[in-house]
């Protein structure tokens, strides 16, 4: 075959090919199903009409169980469900929104069997379900409220200090200091009137400390009161001080803090700013001495030392047992 003629082959194949591989990709398109799917399903979950979308409590909830080899992975996250609901307070149906698919399967199992209060008309809610790992407790239980929650409109010149009888010192989770991260997790709780904390309500806090926060406070136990209180806690994490572990001390921390009165003829005289104290906390969390290391004034430093002895406070750790300690603590005046 001459040269002439073998090129003018090898071109006519090469056409054939193209043509080929045209027709082909025409009959035969190319797809991504993973994508396709998931693009639909988030289209389908916009269309589904909305019904009622609220946080329903069921009146029967079955306890979750934790996958033991999701917690031995150290999978952890949060599948959220939404959840049709039958007339008679039974699960119709189930969608999954998102989750790490270990925990997905025990949640909708759950759910499930779940039972709700009867109404006139079907019903849909959004339930979240939050594994964190590790855990005291094999099980996950729906939010603890109370019969009558915290009213959304309580602010916090409305909540007055409730002074806990016992207090249990949040875990500082490993995690958060092993990522160097430390602060403070403010709650606002309900105590009920056999003193009992019976709802908690996360205001601010670093989500690696939130959850060790909720999971001491629910335990803290308030003096009988005739009717539910509200009130707000805020719990400072700080890693221990010291060279070496073993004389490191973790530090001790506040959970009463009423503030101190602010005397009218400051007021008066506009006068604001901090009083500076140092105290001595003792090993059984009261304040046993107090010196003023930066003035305001006699009114406010008074109105400031004395408002700070009743302050109370987990006791400072040292190799596993409270001891006394000093801390230097800012009292804030402000006029407004």
């Amino acid at each position: 075959m001459s040269k002439r003629r073998l090129v003018l082959s090898l071109t006519a194949i090469l056409g054939l090919l193209t043509l080929a591989g045209g027709v082909g990709v025409w009959a035969f398109p190319l797809r991504a199903p993973a994508q396709a799917a998931s693009s639909s399903a988030g289209l389908a979950e916009r269309e589904i009409p909305p019904l009622v979308i609220t946080a329903i409590q069921p009146v029967e909830p079955a306890p979750i169980v934790y996958p033991p080899e999701a917690q031995a992975a150290g999978i952890e996250g949060k599948v959220r469900l939404r959840v049709t609901i039958n007339k008679d307070g039974s699960v119709q149906d189930i969608q999954v929104l998102s989750g790490p698919p270990e925990l997905v399967k025990t949640s909708i199992e759950s759910v499930s069997k779940w039972r709700y209060s009867p109404s006139d008309v079907d019903r849909v809610t959004i339930v979240n379900i939050v594994f964190a790992y590790p855990r005291s407790s094999p099980f996950v239980y729906p939010r603890l409220t109370h019969k009558e929650p915290i009213p959304s409109y309580a602010r916090p010149s409305d909540v007055g200090p409730l002074e806990p009888i016992s207090a249990v010192r949040p875990v500082y989770p490993p995690l958060a200091k092993t990522a160097n991260v430390q602060g403070k997790v403010t709650l606002r709780i309900t105590v009920d009137k056999n003193g009992s904390v019976s709802d908690i309500k996360v205001l601010s806090g670093h989500p690696l400390l939130v959850k060790a926060a909720l999971d001491a406070v629910q335990h803290w136990r308030y003096a009988p009161m005739s009717k539910p209180g509200v009130t707000d806690v805020t719990l400072d994490f700080a890693p221990p001080k010291g060279d070496n572990a073993d004389s490191s001390v973790t530090p001790p921390m506040l959970i009463y803090q009423p503030k101190p009165p602010y005397p009218q003829g400051a007021k008066a005289a506009k006068l604001e700013g901090n009083v500076v104290l140092q105290v001595m906390i003792g090993a059984d969390g009261t304040v046993s001495s107090v010196e003023v290391i930066k003035s305001l004034g006699k009114r406010l430093d008074d109105s400031a030392v004395r408002t700070v002895k009743t302050w109370k406070f987990l006791p400072a750790i040292k190799a596993g047992k409270p001891v006394p300690c000093k801390s230097t603590i800012s009292v804030n005046f402000k006029y407004s």
